[in-house]
């Protein structure tokens, strides 16, 4: 069983940080292009390769679905 430990992503650059609450994963095929999907809020979708230790082309995928929480008021 895999079980994710986060619930919380923060992308940060210069002085500017973006929050985004962790709201689903998957393991999905390398083929698979129904990954990103439209959605009517801010998303961030991660994906890397899977299994994490496998070296070479990997069978598979590793998705992370997050919406965004919280950003900076750019208007200041």
């Amino acid at each position: 069983m895999l079980r994710l430990f986060l619930d919380s992503a923060k992308l940060a650059h210069l002085q500017v940080a973006l929050v985004y609450e962790i709201t689903d994963f998957k393991i999905t095929g390398a083929n698979d292009e129904t990954i990103i999907v439209p959605t009517d809020y801010e998303t961030l979708t991660l994906t890397t390769c899977y299994p994490f230790e496998y070296i070479g082309d990997a069978p598979d995928r590793f998705i992370v679905y997050t919406k965004l929480v919280s950003k900076p008021d750019l208007e200041k």
